[in-house]
């Protein structure tokens, strides 16, 4: 009898706790915010983790702590967080920040929200979409269709007038469909002053995109679309050359920044 009273009694200040800190307006302090995560992690309560998950529109030096914690907790929220990422009502700063979360769940549930973000509406969210996916893809274990990569990267291609956040955010979706290290050498080649590593870039790519993508990129980058196949070289040759040039990227970029300094 006694334990059952405990039981009861332990479950009531729990309840109360959850009520507190799911409640309560002032939680804008990071002290606060240290308790909601510790909280959370302890916990696992739905009420906690929804949340912290409407925090996350603060200041980074308040999330600072929530996104590791909400990371920790993603397992056991993440239909909330996916929910959330499609909510219009949802405050755009945390709709862009729940993929941060999402990257570190290494299951298909996680995997399909985020690939269906890539539909959102709003650029920023697909982005962030599109990086977490890199980032799990890399982790290993959790399938993405390129069918759908790709069908994604064209509708976005249709919508590029240059260079900038939606072209990088092309070459994360194609780096999803393809071998994604050398997608990304050859972004990072093409975004570079070198006209022979540039070239190479577009070799690559001339070998492994699909005609209809290739086609609707290649304007873009400013590329030929009259390819010598007589001189061309194996695809395996041309990613050997990449990733041999690799230092090179990394060197052009540092320079750039010392000049900007």
């Amino acid at each position: 009898m006694r334990s059952g009273r405990r039981m009861a009694c332990a479950a009531i200040q729990r309840a109360s706790v959850v009520r507190i800190f799911a409640e309560a307006p002032y939680l804008r302090s990071l002290a606060a915010l240290v308790a909601l995560c510790a909280l959370l992690e302890a916990l696992l309560d739905y009420t906690l983790s929804a949340a912290a998950v409407a925090r996350l529109g603060r200041g980074e030096a308040l999330v600072g702590d929530l996104v590791p914690a909400l990371r920790r907790a993603a397992s056991h929220c993440t239909g909330q967080l996916v929910d959330a990422l499609f909510d219009d009502r949802v405050d755009p700063v945390v709709r862009r920040r729940i993929p941060r979360v999402l990257a570190s769940v290494t299951t298909q549930r996680a995997v399909d929200g985020l690939c269906a973000g890539l539909d959102c509406d709003r650029l920023d969210v697909r982005y962030r979409c599109a990086q977490a996916l890199v980032r799990l893809r890399k982790r290993g274990g959790t399938p993405i269709a390129s069918d759908a990569m790709f069908r994604v990267a064209a509708r976005e291609i249709g919508g590029l007038s240059g260079s900038g956040v939606r072209l990088a955010h092309v070459f994360a979706v194609l780096s999803l469909a393809l071998d994604g290290e050398p997608i990304d050498l050859a972004f990072r080649a093409l975004q570079g002053r070198d006209p022979t590593l540039r070239g190479t870039a577009l070799e690559y790519l001339d070998h492994v995109l699909p005609p209809a993508i290739r086609g609707a990129l290649w304007p873009i980058l400013g590329a030929d679309s009259a390819v010598d196949l007589a001189a061309r070289r194996s695809r395996d040759e041309v990613r050997e050359e990449l990733s041999r040039s690799s230092w090179r990227f990394s060197a052009e970029g540092r320079a750039r920044g010392s000049a900007g300094a």
